[in-house]
């Protein structure tokens, strides 16, 4: 783990600062399926 780049998931440089400014991620149903997001909405 320790030896992994920097660039393994490039989408964190993306997703952190929007979160940490206060958005909200929200799964596409179409992506992962509708049985998994039922539960939350």
């Amino acid at each position: 783990m320790q030896q992994n780049t920097l660039n393994f998931d490039l989408s964190v440089e993306e997703i952190f600062p929007a979160l940490l400014a206060g958005a909200t991620l929200a799964p596409s149903r179409e992506i992962f399926g509708s049985e998994g997001t039922e539960d939350y909405g």
